[in-house]
């Protein structure tokens, strides 16, 4: 008998464990509690491009901030820059559509800008590694900060 209890014991605990992991197509996302918050943070971008790229942003430095009540903010290098943004679990990061001053800047900071800004549009995740935070799109890596003040 206790050699039963112990097998439906087992298999209880692997079915738990597979519906917790149902629908992945990478590791385990892990819950809620293991995710930290964005809000009230603040970063400066190291890097654009997939993980291999240490392709630097030039100065002035870009930065955001997360506020704590779901908006964004910074300095795109030229223009400042400003959304709203949602974490609905996990995760998922959506940035709604950034506004932003217009002042014209000499090259390259205006083709640096104008890509931050697209990078932006096609974040749909986020993680922290490292005291690092990176932003993660369809294709991978997207922008990668390291912690910091926002404003220079």
């Amino acid at each position: 008998m206790r050699e039963s209890s112990t097998i439906i014991g087992a298999a209880i605990l692997i079915s738990a464990m597979t519906a917790c992991n149902q629908g992945s197509d990478g590791p385990a996302v892990p819950d809620q509690d293991a995710i930290v918050s964005l809000a009230d943070t603040d970063w400066v971008l190291q890097a654009f491009g997939p993980e291999d790229a240490e392709e630097p942003a030039v100065s002035p430095a870009v930065t955001v901030t997360f506020g704590a009540d779901s908006t964004f903010a910074g300095s795109a290098g030229c223009n400042r820059y400003f959304g709203r943004f949602l974490t609905p679990g996990g995760d998922s990061l959506v940035l709604g559509q950034a506004g932003s001053t217009m002042m014209a800047c000499p090259e390259p900071a205006m083709a640096q800008e104008y890509r931050y800004l697209q990078a932006l549009g096609e974040v749909g995740r986020y993680r922290m590694m490292a005291g690092e935070l990176v932003l993660l799109g369809g294709t991978g890596q997207l922008l990668r900060f390291v912690r910091g003040p926002a404003d220079e």
